[in-house]
């Protein structure tokens, strides 16, 4: 199924693509009540492979249970009447990260300190659900431009896709992603 501006995901109207990866895209919507959204669309592909499917619903499961202005707000979980398979998160202005540093190629510390205290305040949060990211990056830390001019900027984790809860976050029938406690991630 592709995805293109106009088109309209279980009510949700697509305006633009904001980012596509292996398994999925992540589009622009306005929701019936009319405020903007990110929604994130598993492509078919992917869709055709239980693990995958079980994953993503996994990650709706997991970035519900975490409440932080440090976090990007999980909204939904919906399916589409076609099928799609769709994540529904609060509308970030601004960029990664890593989009960022691309561009400057240094930061000077007064910018890097705030960005990384509330990096960490989101990960507090994530803990403290029993929620463990694992996929710690530039590319998942995204700055948010708030439009206060006391505080024009604010870091909210991202992507929570290979997550692993503790026994503190799950259930008894949770299922771990991994067999094996293992920290995986990259540094780019």
């Amino acid at each position: 199924m592709a995805i293109h501006p106009g088109d309209t995901l279980a009510g949700f109207r697509v305006t633009q693509l904001l980012g596509r990866g292996g398994m999925g895209e992540v589009w622009a919507a306005v929701a019936p009540a009319g405020n903007e959204v990110a929604i994130k669309v598993l492509l078919p592909t992917a869709a055709m492979k239980p693990e995958i499917v079980a994953r993503f619903e996994r990650e709706a499961r997991v970035t519900a249970q975490i409440d932080s202005d440090y976090v990007c707000k999980f909204l939904a979980h919906e399916r589409d009447p076609e099928g799609a398979h769709l994540l529904i998160f609060e509308k970030l202005n601004g960029e990664t990260l890593s989009e960022r540093l691309k561009r400057e190629l240094f930061l000077p510390f007064a910018e890097v300190g705030p960005i990384v205290a509330d990096a960490f305040q989101g990960l507090v949060a994530a803990h403290r659900a029993g929620v463990i990211h694992r996929d710690l990056k530039p590319g998942n830390i995204f700055i948010e431009w708030t439009g206060h001019p006391d505080r024009p900027e604010r870091a909210k984790v991202l992507d929570f896709g290979i997550s692993k809860l503790t026994n503190k976050g799950k259930g008894r029938d949770e299922p771990s992603l991994t067999d094996f406690d293992a920290t995986l991630g990259s540094f780019a």
